[in-house]
């Protein structure tokens, strides 16, 4: 389990492709408002596309990287790190990315752009309660 302050910089994405091979990463939160009530299922908190090896494609940033914030009592919640292989390098417009954050559907969205799901992870937070002694 990571704290807030563990994940509240943007991570840096990179990694050795296959020459000639491209890749999402979408980075979303399965328990949004709380690990009980999914009423804004895989919030969206980062969307990264067209990554490949160093000579290939830096990649283009979709999503700006917004750090995990749980609320208080919501429980532990898992952010699922999902690569998508691209068949090629893709043009993103702003009407191809949902205005909303919420209810983001990473798998149906890489579908529709011709990606296929490769690999996933996930790291888990929980919002600690400080009480302060006076």
């Amino acid at each position: 389990r990571l704290s807030i302050n563990e994940t509240k910089i943007e991570p840096i994405v990179e990694f050795d492709a296959p020459p000639g091979q491209v890749f999402t990463v979408a980075i979303v939160d399965p328990d949004a408002p709380s690990n009980e009530r999914h009423g804004y299922r895989s919030y969206r908190h980062f969307l990264m596309t067209n990554l490949g090896s160093y000579d290939d494609y830096e990649g283009e940033k979709l999503t700006a990287y917004r750090g995990p914030q749980p609320s208080f009592g919501s429980g532990v919640h898992r952010y699922a790190v999902i690569v998508f292989r691209q068949k090629e390098y893709v043009e993103i417009t702003e009407k191809d990315i949902p205005h909303s954050r919420v209810r983001f559907d990473a798998v149906k969205w890489g579908a529709d752009h011709h990606m296929k799901p490769v690999a996933a992870s996930y790291f888990t937070v929980k919002r600690k309660r400080i009480i302060e002694v006076v």
